[in-house]
């Protein structure tokens, strides 16, 4: 499924009930409805970023609901398009933190230098938000994100927002380290995520920095 290590550390996760059924109830949407993302770029995330290289994981809520926005990586959208609004926060922290321009809206670059870009809930209908909540999706993600806690030591978590800081509780804070601060949605970036100096709190607990 995601061709790459990840298959073999979700391996059993896959073969749980809840999982086929989430996986049954998700094809269904694809069939039948406008789904976001594209269904071919519903793993990316464990695609770009396989997990023995995941140094870094921002947790993000539900994909950009609108369609031919959201690409699969937690934040980022595609090339041709508008930057979405949280997006945009992101690239005046970036400017703000590291005097630098966002590279690009895929945020590619990102993912593969080790940053796992997971939102919580990985699809959603196209036109409205949160729709797939509470169908499964929550399970997996937090058993994805308890095996990153369990597995590798040094990870940097970030946790932008209400819903990602829930996660708090599934990682070990002996052996890694927790970033949290507002999301950067336009109603609540101006509560601290904008001057939060993301970028530079995430390299200082890096032994390699990565190149925004």
């Amino acid at each position: 499924m995601f061709n790459n290590d990840w298959d073999e550390i979700l391996g059993e996760e896959m073969k749980k009930k809840y999982f086929q059924a989430l996986t049954s109830f998700v094809d269904q949407a694809y069939q039948n409805k406008l789904v976001a993302p594209p269904k071919e770029r519903l793993f990316y995330a464990f695609q770009k970023t396989p997990f023995a290289d995941v140094r870094v994981v921002i947790i993000g809520q539900d994909p950009y609901p609108e369609e031919g926005v959201a690409t699969g990586l937690a934040f980022a959208t595609f090339a041709q398009n508008k930057i979405p609004r949280s997006l945009e926060n992101i690239q005046k922290l970036l400017r703000e933190d590291q005097d630098k321009k966002l590279q690009d809206k895929e945020l590619e670059h990102w993912a593969e230098q080790g940053v796992f870009l997971l939102n919580t809930i990985l699809t959603t209908e196209v036109g409205k938000v949160n729709s797939h909540r509470d169908i499964g999706w929550e399970v997996f993600t937090n058993a994805v994100i308890k095996k990153i806690s369990d597995q590798k030591e040094g990870v940097v978590f970030v946790l932008l927002g209400k819903q990602a800081q829930t996660k708090e509780e599934l990682i070990d804070k002996e052996k890694h380290h927790i970033i949290k601060t507002t999301h950067p949605s336009p109603q609540s970036a101006h509560r601290g995520f904008l001057k939060s100096k993301l970028f530079t709190q995430i390299n200082e607990k890096l032994t390699t920095a990565i190149k925004w």
